[in-house]
């Protein structure tokens, strides 16, 4: 494999698929700035620049974006420039190590290098405006969203972030590297495969559904990756080693999006990140649930293909699936079948989906019409953000037309209340037909809180108790009749409020700080 490094052109040739990006770094380029830290993608400790090549008015220049890299594999970053903060410096300083010298943002100086990049990726796209979901009043805050500080606090580090943004900076990337870097991507361009020296164990990265059917063919045995935020972590946490990998993360039909007069299609190996200019308009709720997903180094990796066929039951996006009625598009690699699954159907068991061996999903359906109607998405952690769900809700409401307080419809759907992602059905026939603000309303609130008791049987865990999640879940669905009671527009996102309601009391509930 081969990538640029700092600028300078990288090969590997005996490469471990399990390799990470932060164990190469740090064991055989010798480049420690890169701090170890969770090793799961949660303290931002080994965040890096991983940039590719993109259009950008007629020009090509690179895109760059934070990455952890204790949760990125080496082969991941092939054909790709990596900047670590060794790196930054050219003439002198970058205006972000610049800044945190003169706002004393160092602190005890471990995470700092982690942030440092971070603020690099941000003043890049500043001052490129690469990305359009991106304002600088919010940019900061989201940038070290995934940087956790165990000093004094993140002041002047955010201090050092608005001053950066005084300071001028020739580029991350010079003419003459970039000539270079475009000059290997003009090279060969084969299907990343290698083995380890006298180990059977391989990676692949097929460009197109052809070459990723006939490798899943090939390779029964292979386990198909796309982001590796979730995957890597049984190598980082649990020492697992993997014989076969397929990397699915560069096959075209799998990015992207698209739509027609009905639907919104959604590539399955999309990053989140690049999901903004599809919901911006169509729904800023979801948007908003985006925040929360991860941090910003997990979205720019992660993806909605990857998060459904995980499998978790705590996973963000089905619920919201689930709500608004999607479908995945099955695709069987041995003739290349495919039909659509509903995501109500996909969920079989804790971990067990219908998607089977030699299968992959290809693209989620989401009707266009199931957005247009309001929705709330509810998402309770014990961290605003960079964390998981105790309990997801995703509501969507459909009144009737001629009595506009009526719900005619609603769908309810919950991570973490069971063993997969699920739909409420009794506690949606309980509230279906019945009116807001009205007597009856708190009769259907009742039968309603049951319903719920009697489908969901939650767990306890270091997240939170089964009692808890129960009573929550009930809250949730009274809190979204009183917001509508009180006339509160169901524009107004919900999920931004950090408020974990206590059993019993959804007036009072207590309320925590990120």
């Amino acid at each position: 494999m081969q990538f640029f490094l700092n600028g300078v052109l990288t090969k590997v040739d005996d490469l471990d698929p399990n390799t990470s990006l932060l164990r190469y770094l740090r064991t055989r380029a010798k480049l420690k700035g890169t701090k170890e830290g969770c090793g799961s993608g949660d303290c931002g400790a080994c965040t890096l620049l991983v940039g590719q090549a993109v259009e950008t008015q007629g020009k090509t220049r690179i895109r760059f974006r934070s990455v952890n890299a204790c949760i990125a594999l080496l082969a991941s970053v092939h054909n790709r420039y990596v900047i670590t903060v060794e790196g930054l410096a050219k003439d002198k300083l970058h205006p972000a190590q610049q800044a945190m010298l003169d706002c004393h943002g160092s602190q005890c100086g471990f995470c700092t290098p982690g942030f440092v990049m971070s603020l690099a990726g941000l003043y890049d796209r500043q001052k490129q405006n690469t990305e359009s979901n991106e304002d600088t009043g919010s940019a900061l805050s989201e940038a070290i969203s995934g940087n956790l500080c165990r000093c004094t606090g993140d002041r002047p580090i955010l201090q050092a972030g608005q001053e950066m943004l005084n300071h001028d900076y020739p580029g991350l990337v010079s003419e003459s590297e970039l000539n270079q870097y475009l000059e290997m991507l003009s090279g060969p361009t084969e299907s990343l495969a290698s083995l380890i020296e006298q180990q059977d164990r391989k990676i692949y990265q097929p460009a197109d559904e052809t070459e990723l059917q006939r490798l899943i063919l090939e390779h029964q045995d292979a386990e198909l990756l796309c982001g590796g935020t979730d995957l890597v972590l049984g190598i980082t946490q649990n020492f697992k080693q993997h014989s076969c990998l397929i990397d699915v993360s560069r096959v075209t039909e799998l990015l992207g999006t698209s739509e027609d007069e009905d639907h919104l299609y959604i590539g399955a190996s999309t990053p989140y990140i690049d999901l903004w200019p599809s919901f911006s308009e169509k729904s800023p709720d979801f948007l908003k649930l985006l925040h929360r997903l991860g941090s910003q180094q997990i979205r720019n990796r992660g993806s909605i293909g990857g998060n459904i066929a995980n499998g978790s039951p705590i996973a963000d996006t089905p619920p919201v699936l689930l709500a608004w009625d999607a479908e995945v598009e099955r695709v069987t690699a041995a003739g290349g079948k495919r039909d659509w699954i509903a995501i109500s159907d996909l969920y079989l068991d804790y971990k067990k989906t219908l998607i089977g061996a030699g299968q992959y999903i290809a693209r989620i359906r989401i009707p266009l019409q199931s957005m247009q109607h309001p929705h709330r998405f509810y998402k309770v952690s014990k961290r605003f953000e960079d964390d998981i769900s105790s309990v997801m809700a995703a509501i969507s409401v459909r009144f009737d037309e001629l009595e506009p307080d009526r719900i005619a419809d609603i769908r309810i759907a919950f991570g973490g209340m069971a063993a997969i992602p699920k739909r409420a059905l009794a506690a949606e026939s309980a509230l279906r037909g019945s009116r807001i603000a009205t007597d009856d309303m708190e009769a259907a609130l009742q039968t309603c809180s049951a319903a719920i008791a009697e489908e969901f049987k939650p767990m306890t865990d270091v997240r939170a108790s089964a009692a808890y999640r129960l009573q929550l879940a009930q809250n949730l669905i009274r809190r979204l009749v009183d917001e509508l009671g009180s006339k509160q527009s169901l524009d107004v996102f919900s999920v931004g409020a950090v408020k974990h309601y206590q059993p019993g009391n959804l007036e009072q509930g207590g309320q925590t700080n990120a």
